[in-house]
């Protein structure tokens, strides 16, 4: 009996570190698998004043070839400094009581068709990120932004010059207030795709404030 319990010692010790081997290898095998299927993206990274084709985001042959698009300048305002400047304003989230702060990113954007025929231009793929948080447009305050902008398309050799809202919440960044106090003191970036081509633009520090005004004042609000 004490020889049986000694070789089942023995098989055990030898079956665990085999066991333990047996699965780190089909997890390396998996993870190679994986990578193989998924590489790496690629980056395209710009910054400021750079002119960035909307066909690096995807396919290089697509039909947005000709579309590039070109960022100014931006800024974050506070919810009531928004309100200053756009009195009839209410964010549905703050009235629906699905946050109590908002902060508002606007992105001054140059938009340019160089093809020889009509572009769409895909604005709704654009998205602002700083660490965690992320979000795509508000284009319901774009309206609000743009009046007289009349289409989301550009005539052969047409540009123009649009504002570009993201709108963060208090929400999104749970019990961190510290986080929540210093968005748009840390760099922002604007993103146009994340796979398989990686393309962003580096916002850098928005301005704040009493900018603001500088800012939009060729806008009739």
């Amino acid at each position: 009996m004490k020889e049986y319990k000694r070789y089942r010692f023995i098989a055990i010790v030898i079956f665990i570190p085999f066991l333990v081997i047996s699965i780190s290898c089909l997890i390396c095998l998996r993870i190679i698998t994986v990578n193989n299927t998924f590489p790496a993206s690629t980056v395209h990274s710009y910054s400021l004043g750079d002119q960035v084709t909307f066909a690096n985001s995807s396919d290089e042959e697509n039909e947005l070839a000709g579309t590039t698009m070109k960022v100014i300048e931006s800024v974050v305002l506070e919810d009531d400094e928004l309100i200053k400047l756009i009195p009839y304003y209410e964010d549905p989230v703050i009235t629906n009581k699905g946050a109590s702060k908002a902060k508002i990113l606007i992105v001054k954007i140059l938009l340019q068709n160089d093809a020889d025929h009509e572009e769409p231009i895909p604005l709704a793929i654009l998205k602002a990120r700083e660490y965690a948080w992320a979000n795509g447009c508000d284009f319901r305050l774009f309206k609000m932004l743009n009046p007289n902008l009349t289409s989301l398309k550009l005539k052969p050799n047409e540009s123009s010059e649009v504002f570009m809202p993201f709108s963060a919440y208090d929400t999104q960044f749970g019990f961190n207030a510290a986080s929540w106090n210093e968005f748009g003191s840390r760099n922002i970036r604007l993103e146009l795709t994340a796979y398989p081509n990686e393309t962003s633009i580096d916002l850098g520090l928005p301005y704040r404030h009493q900018e603001a005004q500088t800012i939009i004042e060729s806008k009739t609000l």
